[in-house]
């Protein structure tokens, strides 16, 4: 979380599984399809009560999971709706709030520079700009700052990219030993596709990421108009965009002559 140390509030999140054992009256789950791509899956049950779930998301592959269920796939970013439904409800915006609104919609768009890049888009920045949101710390310091070990990590990704000419699929994998001594691996490969989607003239283009529960994620890109990439990932139990998409998979990553696949163990 170290890139985003500079958003207001940061410091009352905790990854610890254990606030699942505390009371609440609502939880939120944010740009989520579902409850298992949260990663809380299996802790919505120890919660005590029957909070009500608050689902707010932008993506077309959404699940309607919650009690409430604020979708809008026409947005750009869970941060766009948010800021969409703040609005609507007349609830006062603050300049730390608009940064951190501003933090989602600026990297979900890439910097504006996506496919995800509307006009509902660009007026949220605009609104969120005037009202005191600062759009700096999320370009120089989410999507453009790398550090040493970041940049080691992307480096084993470029030296295993494989090329399908038939397919027009690029694709390549990380490996929970490629982090070594540099820290946080999932940090580190965090923006891996987005890259390469911006520079190879391929259709699509999938990154396979070991992850430590022995599944394997994988990250799936395109900026062809005919390629539908969430698709291929509702297919394989993901979802998301037609342009960007995830999916999780039980297996191991294996090379081929022709890229990269994740076969069962």
């Amino acid at each position: 979380l170290d890139r985003y140390s500079y958003l207001p509030g940061l410091s009352v999140f905790t990854p610890d599984p254990a606030v699942f054992g505390e009371n609440f009256d609502v939880v939120a789950v944010f740009d989520s399809g579902d409850l298992q791509y949260a990663g809380v899956a299996d802790l919505m049950p120890r919660l005590p009560g029957r909070p009500k779930v608050i689902n707010l998301d932008h993506h077309a592959t959404n699940r309607l999971y919650g009690d409430i269920n604020v979708v809008d796939t026409s947005a750009s970013s869970a941060g766009e709706v948010f800021y969409n439904l703040l609005r609507s409800a007349g609830a006062e915006i603050d300049a730390d709030t608009a940064t951190c609104l501003l933090t989602g919609v600026t990297t979900d768009t890439g910097c504006y520079s996506n496919g995800a890049t509307t006009s509902g888009a660009l007026k949220a920045a605009a609104d969120l700009l005037l009202l005191g949101g600062k759009m700096a710390p999320p370009i120089n310091r989410v999507l453009r700052a790398q550090t040493i070990g970041s940049l080691r990590v992307w480096g084993q990704a470029l030296a295993r990219l494989k090329s399908h000419p038939e397919t027009g699929l690029a694709s390549t994998a990380l490996f929970r030993a490629d982090c070594g001594d540099v820290g946080n691996f999932d940090e580190h490969a965090e923006g891996i596709a987005n890259f390469l989607n911006g520079y190879l003239n391929h259709r699509a283009v999938m990154v396979l990421r070991e992850l430590p529960d022995g599944t394997v994620k994988g990250s799936l890109r395109s900026v062809d108009d005919e390629t539908d990439v969430s698709a291929v990932s509702a297919a394989l139990g993901g979802g998301g965009h037609k342009k960007a998409s995830g999916f999780r998979l039980p297996g191991q990553i294996v090379e081929r002559a022709f890229g990269w696949v994740v076969e069962k163990k």
